[in-house]
């Protein structure tokens, strides 16, 4: 234990990068370890790729953030990536020096998402070689086991080297197949890495940490993530009561209405017309309203969408795409039953006495239709517990402070 906070005690810098800062469920997870470890007296600047539409991000005024990628390289980039399955090693001198300047008054370098035209591979490891710090990487996909894409569904051939690509369109993008080049040459480059510097590999989720195993990466450490400090605060601020006894509340959360891996629009209006319910809706884009819904825009209001789900009884999510979702998490942490679907990513949090796993989508719809029954006041406390932000934080400054020592 004294050798742990020593350890802890001499790091003072970790630096996060990830391609965004302000969008998706990754860059969620960065921000809010960042903002932990500045309460923990660690300084922790955010180095990312671009914002919406190639510009700066909306959240780059709050903390000390780097911007790394131009416009016109992201542009390049993903012209490199489509025709030759990786980005390009193009970096203005200012952005190299500015990243090369992080590295070295960085105790941690910590990695998230590295693909979706960012920065050339070669050139991130070489940068961080040259600053001889080690390395956190946390994945959030599958990108660093394929030669290609980030979430290969239910394809397997990146067991066996992805010698050819079977669908060009997973994200990101490819027009021409070079994902069997690109495997070899990505096992490669993390080899290299891991053999340079001391490098933590770890997985968001247990199945994940499975999937990486199988990859051949070797050493890979499980660290689930929480909830967002002022999301946190937000739904757990007052003691639960009594539970809402009156006709169920349900929810449905996803920020583009459009995806249809993640949102099943005619189930949807399947669930909005159960008798003695209502629908929430939350996210954008919507293909249509189907009657007794009211539909909220996303938000980034952390704490007002802590109150969007302490407003309701059921979350549903029905998404087999997500590696661990953080909307399930977030309705556990708000002490809402959440109900979902079957799916790797939903068996993360199987124990959890608030959730509810149906084998498929018309189960679900069956089980939706029944009376809402309150959970046990008692449950709700020690079911959200496990997101609080706090858990994750200490898990990574273990971490750490193991590297640096």
């Amino acid at each position: 234990m004294n050798h742990f906070f020593n350890a802890q005690s001499a790091l003072k810098r970790v630096v996060q990068l990830s391609v965004r800062l302000s969008e998706g469920g990754a860059a969620g997870v960065a921000r809010n370890l960042a903002n932990e470890l500045e309460s923990h007296g660690v300084e922790s600047p955010f180095a990312y790729g671009y914002g919406p539409h190639g510009k700066d991000s909306p959240l780059a005024h709050r903390g000390e953030t780097v911007r790394i990628t131009s416009k016109a390289t992201a542009a390049f980039n993903r012209l490199s990536y489509e025709y030759r399955g990786k980005d390009s090693s193009l970096l203005s001198s200012q952005a190299n020096d500015n990243l090369a300047a992080e590295f070295e008054a960085a105790d941690v370098i910590h990695l998230h998402i590295l693909h979706s035209y960012f920065i050339g591979t070669e050139t991130l490891f070489d940068l961080i070689k040259a600053s001889g710090k080690p390395v956190v990487w946390t994945l959030h996909d599958q990108w660093i086991m394929t030669g290609r894409c980030a979430q290969p569904g239910t394809c397997r051939r990146w067991t066996t080297g992805c010698q050819t690509c079977p669908n060009l369109a997973a994200y990101p993008p490819a027009r021409v197949d070079q994902a069997g080049r690109r495997w070899t040459e990505r096992r490669r480059l993390i080899s290299d890495l891991q053999a340079s510097v001391p490098t933590a590999i770890v997985a968001c989720a247990d199945w994940l940490g499975d999937e990486a195993k199988l990859a051949g990466i070797d050493n890979v450490e499980v660290i689930k993530n929480s909830v967002d400090r002022e999301f946190w605060d937000s739904a757990t601020h007052a003691t639960i009561a009594e539970p809402h006894t009156g006709p169920p509340r349900n929810l449905f959360i996803c920020r583009d209405l459009r995806d249809a891996n993640k949102v099943d629009w005619e189930f949807l209006e399947r669930v909005a017309g159960n008798k003695g319910q209502s629908l929430t809706i939350v996210g954008d884009n919507a293909p249509g309203k189907p009657g007794n819904v009211e539909i909220i825009p996303s938000t980034n209001d952390r704490a007002e969408l802590a109150r969007i789900f302490r407003r309701h009884d059921r979350l549903i999510f029905t998404s087999d795409v997500d590696y661990y979702p953080l909307t399930i998490a977030e309705g556990l942490a708000a002490g809402i039953e959440v109900f979902a679907m079957d799916s790797r990513a939903a068996r993360e949090f199987r124990g959890n006495p608030l959730l509810h796993i149906l084998p498929s989508k018309e189960s679900l719809a069956d089980v939706l239709q029944l009376p809402h029954s309150p959970p046990d006041v008692a449950l709700l406390d020690p079911a959200r517990a496990y997101f609080d932000p706090a858990r994750m934080t200490e898990e990574y400054l273990r971490l750490y402070a193991r590297l640096v020592s």
